[in-house]
Formats: C-alpha cells, sequence, structure tokens
C-alpha cells in the first residue's frame, strides 16, 4: 500500500511543473450582458438619457430640479442620418425608430418644448464595436500535463493491483 502512495505522490507532483511568461493575476471578467449604446445630457430645465435597443431610440426626459417626468413635451432628433419627432410612449419616455449605425460615435441635437420652456440639447451617442468572444488557449504541453497526471496514477495503482494479485497467488 505504501507503493501506491509513492507512485501517486510522484505522479502528482509531475503534473506541477513550473513554467514562466503567464500573468497569474486575477483579470477583470468579461462583460457577459450587451451594454445599449447611451447618450446622457443635462440642461437647466431638463435632464435627458437617450438609450438605443432594437432599433429604437428611447428617450427618457426628466425635469431636473424635480427629477419629475416630462409630460406631452415636443421632442425632435436630429443626427446620425435621423430627422425625426418622437412619440411618448409612457409619461417621460419619448420613442422613435431608429436603425441601428455602425459602430462609433454619433453626434445628436434634440428639440425640446414642453409648454413654455424649450431646450436646445446636444448628446453624443457611442455605439461600441461588438465584443470579440473569448476562446480558451491551450497547447499540446498543457494537454499532456494534464493526461499524465491522469494516466500516471491509473498506471501506479494497476501496477500495485498486478503485483498483489501475484504476492496472494503464491500463498
Amino acid at each position: 500500500m505504501r507503493h501506491f502512495f509513492a507512485i501517486y505522490l510522484m505522479s502528482v507532483s509531475l503534473s506541477v511543473y513550473a513554467h514562466g511568461g503567464e500573468d497569474h493575476s486575477i483579470a477583470a471578467p468579461a462583460l457577459s450582458l450587451s451594454v445599449a449604446p447611451k447618450a446622457v445630457a443635462a440642461t437647466e430645465e431638463f435632464e435627458i438619457v437617450a438609450v438605443l435597443n432594437a432599433k429604437k431610440l428611447s428617450i427618457y426626459l426628466d425635469n431636473f430640479s424635480s427629477n419629475e417626468p416630462v409630460l406631452k413635451a415636443k421632442v425632435e432628433i436630429e443626427g446620425a442620418g435621423l430627422k425625426a419627432y418622437a412619440k411618448e410612449a409612457s409619461p417621460g419616455v419619448y420613442v422613435v425608430d431608429m436603425p441601428m449605425p455602425a459602430p462609433g460615435k454619433y453626434p445628436l441635437t434634440m428639440t425640446l418644448e414642453s409648454g413654455e420652456i424649450s431646450d436646445l440639447v446636444s448628446l453624443s451617442l457611442e455605439i461600441a464595436a461588438p465584443a470579440k468572444s473569448v476562446g480558451h488557449d491551450s497547447d499540446w504541453q498543457t494537454n499532456a500535463a494534464w493526461l499524465s497526471s491522469a494516466l500516471l496514477p491509473l498506471a501506479g495503482l494497476g501496477i500495485f493491483v498486478a503485483r498483489r494479485r501475484k504476492k496472494i497467488q503464491e500463498i
């Protein structure tokens, strides 16, 4: 039995080898969710957040001082190949159809009118390039090390069982 443990310990130690050129610090995890392109702006009267989702530009419009949604506003958008009026989808949320442009920065100009108040706002909508999937890099040396760390204990166990049977047959 002690030979089995000796063979096992040797085989485990063979799978742990020194190597260099790798960074073992904790890497930042890859972003698993897609982040929608967003533009943000604020004036003395309005606070605007524009989010591009599924070919629709949603504009969230609030009163800057009270943070209340701005109701029944007239929102005109110009830029990124678009010139249109947004429709109110829900209180303070205005929607306009906008095809997804190529990755890059797009300036947008919004004209906002709510009752007696009107404002001209400039925003920058930034669309990031799609994230590349991160693959697992493994070379033949790494695979060989893992394979040997699995096969050597099995070989040791086989030798142990064979010797044990031989001793039992001699008796």
